[in-house]
C-alpha cells in the first residue's frame, strides 16, 4: 500500500510541475512578443479563457468523437456495472454512456464536473471479460475523480496559446525582413531558435503530463476496483494488433519504453507498474472486487446496435 500512496504522491508533484511549467512557457512566449506588457497580457487572457470560455455540450463532444448514446435496454449488465463503479468512485452522478460502432478496442471519457461521459467501443465489449471490462471502466472512472479531462482541456489550452504567441513572433520577424535587408540589422537567430523550441516544448510538457495523468488513472482504478491484474491483462489485450497493417507492421515497431510525444505510458510499463500494485495489495490481504451480482455473459452486454456514427473517432482521456 506504501506503493500506491508514493506514486500518488509523485504524479501528484509532477503534474503540478508541467503545468506550472507550461504556464512559464505561455509567459515567456509573451515576453518574446511584447516583453512585460505581453506576459502580463497573456497570462490574464490565458486565466479568462481558463475560467470563462464556453465549452461543447457532452452530447456534441460525443457526436464529434463518433460515438452514439446507449440506451439501458441496450446494456443492463453494463448499466449495473458503471453504476456500482461510479458509486465506489464516490462520483456524485453515474456518467452518460455512449457506444461507438466498430471492431477498434478503447474506452474514453469525457466532459466535465457534474456531467461526465464514458463511451465504449463494440470491439472493446466483445474482446474483454467482465472482470477486465470492469477494470478499464474504473479507469476511465478514475479518470473523472480526478479531473483529468479538464486538467488536459486547460493544458492543451495553454499550448495552443503558447503555439499561437509564438506564430505572432514569426510574423513580427518575418515583417522585420525587409528592414533588415536595407539596414545594417543582423537577422537575430536567437530568437529565430526560441521561436521554434518554445512550441516544441510545450508539446512535450503536454504528452508528458498526459502520460501522467494515464498512470494515476491505473492507480485509481486498481484502488477502485482492487483488481489492477485485470487492468494489466486488458492493456495487453489493446496492445495486439486489430488490423491487418498492424499485424504487418508489428515486428518492425520499435521497441522503446515510451516516446517523448506518446500521450499514453509504454503499455509494458505499465503493466509492470499494476502488477506492482497488485503485490502490494495482495499484502494488505485486499479483497479483489468481483463482477456485478447478475452480470451477464460479454456477449450478451451489448444487445442492439446503434445506427452507424458518422464522424471520425476522437478519444479524450482514452484507455489506449
Amino acid at each position: 500500500m506504501a506503493r500506491l500512496q508514493r506514486d500518488q504522491i509523485r504524479h501528484f508533484r509532477q503534474s503540478a510541475l508541467l503545468m506550472i511549467g507550461l504556464f512559464a512557457l505561455l509567459s515567456f512566449a509573451g515576453f518574446l512578443v511584447a516583453g512585460l506588457p505581453g506576459v502580463a497580457v497573456t497570462a490574464l487572457f490565458a486565466l479568462y479563457l481558463l475560467v470563462f470560455a464556453p465549452r461543447l455540450p457532452l452530447d456534441l463532444t460525443m457526436k464529434a468523437a463518433g460515438a452514439v448514446p446507449l440506451q439501458h435496454h441496450q446494456a443492463p449488465a453494463l448499466f449495473v456495472l458503471v453504476r456500482e463503479i461510479a458509486q465506489a468512485a464516490g462520483l456524485a452522478r453515474v456518467p452518460r454512456l455512449y457506444v461507438l460502432p466498430g471492431s477498434h478496442r478503447n474506452a474514453f471519457a469525457a466532459g466535465r464536473e457534474p456531467e461526465f461521459g464514458l463511451a465504449v467501443t463494440e470491439g472493446l465489449l466483445r474482446a474483454l471479460n467482465p472482470r477486465q471490462l470492469r477494470a478499464v471502466i474504473a479507469h476511465e472512472i478514475s479518470h473523472m475523480v480526478h479531473r483529468d479531462t479538464e486538467i488536459m482541456a486547460a493544458a492543451n489550452l495553454i499550448n495552443r496559446l503558447t503555439g499561437s504567441m509564438a506564430g505572432f513572433g514569426w510574423l513580427l520577424l518575418a515583417l522585420s525582413v525587409p528592414l533588415l535587408l536595407f539596414t545594417d540589422g543582423t537577422v537575430p537567430f536567437a530568437l529565430i531558435l526560441t521561436l521554434i523550441g518554445v512550441p516544441l516544448m510545450s508539446n512535450l510538457l503536454v504528452s508528458s503530463l498526459s502520460r501522467t495523468r494515464e498512470f494515476e488513472a491505473d492507480l485509481g482504478a486498481a484502488k477502485i476496483s482492487g483488481d489492477p491484474k485485470a487492468l494489466a491483462e486488458a492493456l495487453q489485450i489493446l496492445e495486439q494488433p486489430q488490423s491487418l497493417w498492424q499485424r504487418l507492421m508489428r515486428p518492425y515497431r520499435p521497441r522503446h519504453r515510451g516516446a517523448w510525444l506518446d500521450t499514453h505510458p509504454a503499455t509494458a510499463l505499465r503493466v509492470e507498474r499494476l502488477q506492482a500494485y497488485a503485490r502490494a495489495l495482495r499484502h494488505t490481504a485486499s479483497k479483489p472486487a468481483t463482477a456485478p451480482t447478475g452480470s451477464l455473459p460479454m456477449s450478451q452486454v451489448y444487445l442492439a446496435r446503434p445506427r452507424w456514427a458518422e464522424f471520425g473517432v476522437f478519444a479524450e482521456g482514452s484507455v489506449h
